[in-house]
């Protein structure tokens, strides 16, 4: 048994409910979180993510998302070359799907970054096997620089993972290529859309929460768009639609975290006037946050 934990816009397209108790997954893989992604041409694809190797996988928008989930993973696993023993028990407990709320913020963070890495692969049109195995070979900082399918391989008892050809600065052979590198906290911000430094509030601040006026429209933009845990968004949705402007209180790095998430939306959003409404938040939220510190004024987002 394992739980696909989905995006709020995940769970709306499979017109699903996630289960109310929690259960711990019985597959060496675990969970897998799963969202919405759409590409820069051509339909929408859902994106499924492992959460302990974070492996992921590209089913069609528009087919029956279970079905396809447990083909594309066992198709993924045989090219992984994983023994067929391990592969028939992870085939085993991914016959029991349940649906579930995200919890992990770190996969989200990946999950936003690997979706920029399938924007751009769609976009030269390569076919979703070929995504597939190039993002098996994406290090993450997560995974302590190790590719997903190399974690992979040691939870199911695959071949030893291999050496990773390395280039530094200097041409010495001892960093993995930038191009395959994602770690949120060294990219450049420079404009919308494109994800930048984490930014630190003053150490007087750090981790304390500060008050945000949200309206009803600004909640729903946040709940439907933005990949954040549920910690964050729970207020959010627990309020009365009629409620009014409601205040809720995040932390700088929170506003951080869902400011890079609504930029993301905006940049890829093929509605003019939602792509509007996302960065009109964006900006205020930025201001709210700058409001704090002036040193959040002369920041790069």
């Amino acid at each position: 048994m394992i739980t696909l934990r989905c995006t709020k816009k995940l769970q709306r397209h499979l017109a699903a409910k996630p289960e109310p108790e929690d259960k711990d997954p019985t597959s060496a893989l675990g969970d897998w979180y799963g969202n919405v992604v759409v590409p820069p041409a051509g339909p929408p694809m859902v994106l499924v993510t492992n959460e302990r190797s974070l492996l992921s996988v590209l089913l069609p928008h528009d087919g029956d998302v279970f079905t396809e989930f447990k083909r594309h993973v066992i198709a993924l696993l045989r090219r992984l070359d994983i023994p067929q023993a391990s592969l028939e028990r992870e085939t085993f407990h991914l016959q029991q799907i349940r649906v579930g709320k995200t919890k992990s913020r770190q996969v989200l963070g990946t999950m936003n970054d690997t979706a920029l890495q399938v924007q751009a692969r769609l976009a030269e049109g390569m076919p979703l096997e070929e995504v597939e195995d190039v993002l098996a070979k994406v290090v993450y900082s997560m995974n302590n620089q190790k590719y997903p399918l190399d974690v992979a391989r040691e939870l199911l008892g695959g071949p030893p993972a291999r050496p990773k050809a390395r280039t530094t600065p200097q041409g010495d052979s001892t960093a993995p290529p930038l191009s395959l590198v994602v770690d949120r906290r060294a990219q450049k911000k420079k404009g919308p859309g494109q994800q930048g430094p984490r930014l630190q509030g003053p150490p007087a601040l750090e981790g304390c929460r500060v008050p945000i006026t949200l309206t009803p429209r600004e909640r729903e933009l946040i709940i439907e768009h933005a990949m954040l845990a549920p910690d964050l968004t729970e207020p959010l949705e627990t309020a009365p639609a009629d409620s009014g402007a409601l205040e809720i209180g995040y932390t700088l790095e929170d506003l951080d975290e869902l400011r890079s998430y609504l930029s993301g939306e905006a940049k890829h959003s093929k509605n003019k006037t939602l792509k509007g409404e996302l960065v009109a938040l964006h900006d205020r939220l930025k201001t709210e946050a700058a409001s704090y510190d002036n040193d959040y004024k002369d920041s790069p987002r």
